[in-house]
């Protein structure tokens, strides 16, 4: 048993946890922590699963990007995914580099040997990894370390000649084709791109395709922020939607008690109906919305569940 309380705390130390809510009578309001291997019946690798007594939701927190390395494509790197909502630290053993003048917008600045530094970051499921350290020895090193480590994204600034001996030395060494396979080499969308700045916007956007492949459940941070305050109120969670709805099932509001609401499942009338209904829905009750009246004219439905905290 547990509750978003301590779904928030796992969040804020691991990064990614999954869970499975029960709906049905016999369980109902009870929530589970699942190992991130185990499926439901019939289940691909999904962030959200509905079945008839249940639902199954693989959660995130804010997307952690890595940077070994501070040169000048690091520093236009950071300003680029810290606009994208990424929460960015910036590694390297040169303290004359690390400045905030370079890197305004990073979250941590972290100086020492990149082998010890990696040995300190504590695991974090929703990492990001990008590998641009000023030689390759080093870029070796850093391969090395983090793929032992949960991550999502691992990227390697260099040639296709490097990554082939890369991936030739790694698999000599004996680990698993399945995380070789997962270094991205050369790093950054095929768009051409030339200056420090372009490339940053290349692995940003590979930075989006990649956490995007992936239909993980993000509490927004304000969300979580309440949760761990103990603040109270009512969960409004998409369960199921068709047609044009605008957000997909696992898209979560707060409303809370003082009438403050927190995030959003896609605004306009059906939201609105929503934060209505929150003053007299009962704790693990379920209704449903239609957008045929106006709201969109492509119409569409959502079932939403509304939970009591």
């Amino acid at each position: 048993m547990c509750d978003y309380k301590e779904i928030a705390k796992i969040l804020e130390r691991e990064g990614i946890v999954r869970v499975r809510t029960w709906i049905s009578q016999e369980r109902k309001g009870e929530k589970e922590i699942l190992k991130l291997e185990e499926k439901s019946d019939g289940e691909a690798r999904k962030g959200f699963w509905a079945e008839k007594d249940c639902i199954t939701e693989t959660f995130i927190s804010t997307p952690r990007l890595i940077l070994l390395g501070s040169g000048y494509v690091a520093m236009e790197l950071c300003k680029v995914a810290s606009y994208l909502g990424f929460f960015v630290t910036v590694c390297d053993d040169r303290q004359e580099l690390l400045t905030r003048e370079r890197f305004e917008d990073a979250v941590e600045l972290k100086c020492g040997e990149f082998s010890r530094l990696l040995e300190e970051l504590p695991p974090y499921g929703n990492a990001y990894y990008g590998i641009m350290t000023r030689n390759h020895d080093y870029d070796q090193q850093c391969v090395r370390k983090i793929i032992k480590l949960p991550f999502q994204y691992l990227g390697m600034i260099g040639s296709r000649r490097k990554a082939a001996y890369m991936q030739k030395a790694l698999r000599k060494e004996g680990f698993p084709q399945e995380k070789i396979s997962r270094l991205r080499s050369p790093i950054g969308l095929d768009i051409g791109a030339k200056t420090p700045r372009e490339i940053a916007v290349s692995i940003g956007a590979e930075l989006i395709a990649c956490k995007n492949a992936r239909d993980y459940v993000e509490i927004p941070e304000e969300i979580r922020n309440e949760i761990l305050k103990g603040s109270k109120g009512v969960m409004a969670t998409i369960i199921e939607k068709s047609g044009s709805a605008p957000r997909e099932p696992g898209c979560r509001m707060l409303i809370g008690q003082d009438g403050i609401c927190h995030g959003t499942i896609g605004g306009g009338k059906i939201e609105y109906l929503v934060i209505k209904d929150a003053e007299t829905a009962e704790h693990m009750s379920i209704r449903e919305y239609g957008m045929e009246s106006g709201d969109m004219i492509c119409g569409g439905r959502i079932k939403v569940l509304f939970e009591k905290l």
